[in-house]
């Protein structure tokens, strides 16, 4: 969380509670990262942002996936095409690890 990697905090503290959903630290500290995003989102300038996420080679593999690029334009374009994204599992993982990275924003 200190070097603001928020996306790689967030799969700690899922990992963590997979193995223990009740576990007071995994709990708290996936609030404070969520509460961190928020934040930062206005604190720092998007070019910012984009320049530290897109220096993560996760985010840059993710985002070199030509089929998640065409997902993420439909979704710009078709808001009912966003939550069907959001329904798959897997989408949703990525789409959490964008928003986390500050790639995509949210309203």
């Amino acid at each position: 969380m200190k070097m603001k990697e928020y996306h790689k905090s967030l799969d700690s503290f899922e990992t963590a509670l997979k193995l223990d959903p009740n576990n007071y630290e995994a709990i708290t500290g996936k609030n404070e990262v969520k509460m961190k995003i928020s934040a930062e989102s206005s604190n720092m300038n998007d070019e910012e942002r984009l320049k530290h996420a897109m220096s993560d080679p996760e985010i840059q593999q993710i985002m070199s996936n030509p089929q998640i690029q065409l997902n993420l334009k439909k979704m710009q374009e078709d808001p009912m095409f966003a939550q069907q994204m959001y329904r798959d599992p897997e989408m949703r993982r990525i789409l959490d690890k964008l928003i986390a990275a500050g790639i995509i924003k949210t309203k």
